[in-house]
């Protein structure tokens, strides 16, 4: 009978092996375990949960400079050769032709609130539905780029003097009563 005598060893080194896997997985058991057990505490005794901040619009028009136009004779100009300069591209805003029209529908449709919604789902100052918003606002005038500008008086506003300008006051209820 033929005995190998390596072979215990290459058990006890097998065992060896088996028992620090096995104690990696429970060390890694343990410490998921007490992550849980201190949030958990946290969360029991100051009574905060933590909530996901909400999410806004990123408002990307803070990033630049407000148009400013300033003529400078040539004679009193006087800047080095590799001199640059910001140039902003001047910003024109359209005047309200029917402001007091206007300012009068505002008044009758929502009484200036800016958050008002109509029966209909008539939304903002001006009462839009979202679809006449979409259609004039967004697509027709192009003074907003979504649906999620229809809270926006100003652009409301805007958008009515363009539509009261083509004579369509009669999309709002208001307009006989004025």
């Amino acid at each position: 009978m033929i005995t190998f005598s390596f072979q215990p060893k290459i058990i006890k080194e097998m065992k060896k092996e088996k028992l620090k896997d096995n104690l990696v997985i429970a060390a890694f058991i343990l410490l998921v375990v007490a992550f849980w057990l201190f949030f958990a505490w946290m969360i029991h005794y100051t009574g905060e949960k933590y909530q996901s901040p909400p999410k806004q619009k990123t408002d990307y028009t803070r990033l630049f400079l407000k148009p400013e136009v300033r003529i400078v004779e040539e004679d009193n100009f006087i800047a080095p050769d590799n001199f640059l300069y910001a140039v902003s591209p001047v910003f024109y805003q359209r005047p309200q032709i029917y402001a007091s029209l206007i300012g009068k529908l505002e008044q009758c449709e929502s009484g200036g609130n800016k958050w008002a919604i109509g029966k209909a789902q008539e939304k903002g100052c001006l009462q839009f539905k979202d679809r006449t918003w979409l259609y004039f606002c967004v697509g027709k005038y192009k003074v907003a780029d979504s649906l999620e500008e229809i809270w926006d008086c100003e652009k409301q506003k805007q958008c009515a003097d363009y539509m009261v300008q083509d004579g369509l006051q009669k999309h709002w209820s208001c307009h006989s009563k004025i």
